[in-house]
């Protein structure tokens, strides 16, 4: 499989790239390389003692690649091995494969290498026609480059995926530690990424290669002055915001009525709760006020006694004609008026001179010899009372 690395100086190829070797080598895999620094024997001894491996190991895991070997690495050379055989020294030569076949093979600044306005060098066509058949051997490629349009043009059609990077710079030292990762299938890396990664740097790598010391640090300090927080427009831009929250906050978006009728149906809602307490007060009874007591009724007048007459000595007997029933007078409620007996006497039968009824079901009479009966019947005053 080839891959592209494609970035500009600073952001994170090389880095991936390292890690890429570190991790490959953790599992026993063969890596060649040509990174920058990585030749060095102090990177080298840091990143044995990081992968804990002897010398022998990391020496058969790792491989670094010069400029010969870079424009021929799928390509074989001839080495030279002495053996001790029957006592004596013994030289003998063989052709190996640079690069081991199953190995991981990074190429970094891959542009400069195999550049695509050389199309028609021996190296070139030897590495297009090595390309399009090098999975049949186990290899893996991961070609390194500024800009993946300067390399050859038949091995990137043979590319299966391109890593595009990017710094993390545009907030100024906020963001120190993050770099960006844009997936693409193929060579093209101008559309939309399939994938998209912020990945974050691991400091134990960085001593493994050269970049970081040198070109990553100058980099770091000359790119300080860029930081696009302190532009004027953050300082606005909080009052900005908080402006458009106040807003929002009044407008119908933030309350839900989009189109104005949350009012109405408030204002609707009020209205037929009112009319629902004016039903109910006019469908309850209205408390009408006891009746008023009844008038009080005239006491008819003691009729006047005929005079004994001189001559005889029986007395005249006044003609029998009934009083008058004009007026009773109705004492306090438990009480009954009393009559003289000569009223009593002289009114004969009992009649009425009083009526009262609280339901008009139960009358309460009262009589002219001052007695008070209670009846249900309705008997008009004057007339005589039989029980």
């Amino acid at each position: 499989m080839i891959v592209f690395f494609v970035g500009t100086p600073g952001s994170g190829k090389s880095y991936e790239a390292v890690k890429k070797v570190y991790d490959n080598i953790k599992l026993g895999r063969v890596v060649c390389t040509n990174i920058d620094g990585m030749d060095e024997q102090e990177h080298q001894e840091y990143l044995k003692n990081l992968l804990n491996l002897d010398d022998y190991e990391f020496g058969t895991r790792f491989r670094f690649l010069d400029r010969n070997q870079v424009l021929n690495f799928w390509g074989t050379e001839s080495k030279t091995y002495t053996r001790m055989i029957d006592g004596e020294e013994v030289s003998f030569t063989r052709d190996e494969y640079i690069c081991p076949k199953g190995s991981l093979i990074i190429i970094d600044e891959a542009h400069k290498h195999f550049n695509a306005r050389d199309w028609q060098k021996q190296e070139n066509r030897a590495l297009a026609d090595w390309a399009s058949t090098h999975r049949h051997d186990g290899y893996d490629v991961v070609l390194i480059t500024q800009d993946i349009e300067k390399v050859e043009k038949q091995v990137r059609t043979l590319t299966e995926w391109t890593y595009y990077f990017r710094k993390v710079n545009f907030l100024g030292g906020a963001v120190t530690k993050k770099y960006l990762c844009y997936s693409y299938t193929g060579d093209d890396h101008n559309g939309q990424p399939l994938a998209k990664n912020v990945r974050s740097y691991n400091p134990k790598i960085f001593p493994c290669y050269k970049s970081y010391t040198t070109a990553d640090a100058k980099e770091v300090g000359f790119m300080q002055h860029i930081n696009i927080l302190k532009h004027p427009v953050f300082f606005a831009l909080p009052l900005v915001l908080l402006f458009c929250f106040y807003m929002f906050s009044k407008s119908s978006f933030a309350t839900g009525d989009l189109f104005g009728t949350g009012k109405r149906m408030k204002d609707a809602q009020a209205k037929i709760e009112l009319q629902r307490k004016q039903q109910n007060q006019t469908a309850q009874p209205k408390l009408q006020p006891p009746p008023p007591p009844a008038p009080a009724m005239p006491v008819p007048p003691v009729p006047p006694v005929s005079p004994v007459s001189p001559v005889s000595a029986v007395p005249a007997q006044a003609p029998q004609l009934q009083p008058p029933l004009t007026s009773v007078t109705v004492t306090a409620p438990g009480t009954q008026p009393e009559l003289s007996p000569a009223i009593a006497a002289a009114t004969g039968p009992p009649r009425v001179v009083g009526s009262i009824s609280a339901d008009k079901k139960t009358f309460h009479l009262l009589l002219s010899d001052g007695r008070m009966v209670q009846t249900r019947r309705n008997i008009g005053i004057g007339t005589i009372y039989i029980k």
